[in-house]
């Protein structure tokens, strides 16, 4: 363990909740990298829901009395599993892990350091790099970094990488903040948007955990199901935010059969520049020139037709940013998620 951690703290205990169904083709892989973490001062919470193969035996292999096993009577599911595992959790942090994925040696110390030394974060992830058909790719996904970056990221995605992430554990137990039943598939989603108000986010530009794709996941075994979920909780996450304007303004981004011209856009905009989740010089930097030249002082016609040419490719190549083109696409996002959760 680094000297610079050990002189910011007495060293945290962190308990690493790793849920477990049916796991045994890579558990033993995911149990060792936790276990041989730099940080040692760990309680490696395994919660076993119903397994029907060797998941059992492999657990019960490990001589390790960090490890604290639990067996589930029933199956209870990955949202009552990840509950249970905050409740009967010791450390003041929380770290979570799947039972397919790896942990790099120095991701558990590098995160405490962090939160130590940021006592407002709440929650801090960081960069994975991919596992595919049991090979380690090159592939490395990357989050952002600065906490408003990735607020304005939740208004479209998970900002992180759900077992890459550490939470204060304080914060949860003290505001009654769980997974929401609820929310089935985007459960991390939606407890990314509740507890976006506790504190800062952050994600360490450092790959710290190696994320295996295959096709049992979660996001392959109900993409549909998952994206309409999704969708809900953008939905609300926007109706949140929405409270910095006035009802009648609301009404105008809401209405999807409404039509804004150049002075409506710019009322909307600066209103919006106004919410909390704006900080400092995101103000300033929101709006690209480009954006501005292209769109919004040459067409006056519903932004839901910028909204599509920001989608396509072009928009990826140019490099324009979530926080500089979020509030552009509000009104045009707001219809497809009405559309596609029938809300009116």
């Amino acid at each position: 363990m680094s000297k610079e951690l050990k002189t910011k703290s007495e060293v945290a205990l962190v308990s690493v909740i790793l849920p477990v169904y049916n796991g045994e083709q890579y558990l033993k892989e995911s149990v060792e990298s936790i276990l041989n973490q730099t940080y040692r001062k760990i309680e490696l919470i395994i919660i076993n829901d119903c397994s029907s193969d060797n998941s059992d035996e492999i657990i019960k292999s490990f001589e390790d009395e960090r490890i604290n096993y639990h067996k589930n009577l029933e199956n209870l599911n990955l949202i009552q599993t990840l509950n249970k595992g905050i409740s009967i959790s010791k450390g003041k942090y929380i770290v979570r892990i799947d039972q397919d994925d790896i942990a790099l040696p120095e991701r558990i110390e590098k995160q405490v350091l962090y939160m130590e030394t940021n006592p407002e974060c709440v929650v801090c992830g960081s960069y994975i790099q991919l596992i595919k058909k049991d090979i380690l790719t090159d592939e490395i996904v990357k989050y952002y970094s600065n906490n408003d970056d990735i607020k304005f990221a939740l208004l479209f995605h998970s900002p992180f990488a759900h077992p890459a992430v550490i939470i204060r554990a304080g914060i949860l137990h003290e505001n009654t903040v769980s997974y929401n039943n609820l929310y089935t598939h985007a459960e991390d989603y939606q407890l990314w948007t509740k507890l976006s108000t506790y504190g800062k986010f952050h994600n360490i530009p450092d790959v710290l955990t190696h994320y295996r794709i295959h096709n049992e996941q979660t996001s392959s075994l109900h993409k549909d199901f998952q994206e309409k979920q999704i969708n809900i909780i953008r939905y609300e996450y926007f109706k949140s935010i929405l409270t910095a304007f006035s009802t009648k303004e609301a009404e105008i981004i809401l209405n999807h059969s409404s039509y804004f011209n150049t002075n409506e856009t710019f009322f909307i905009l600066n209103k919006f520049m106004k919410n909390s989740i704006l900080t400092g010089n995101a103000k300033l930097r929101y709006v690209n020139s480009r954006i501005k030249n292209s769109f919004i002082e040459t067409n006056s016609s519903s932004l839901k037709i910028l909204f599509y040419f920001l989608c396509s490719t072009y928009y990826w190549k140019n490099n324009f940013t979530l926080r500089q083109t979020v509030v552009l696409i509000i009104k045009s996002i707001m219809i497809n998620y009405k559309k596609t959760i029938k809300i009116k």
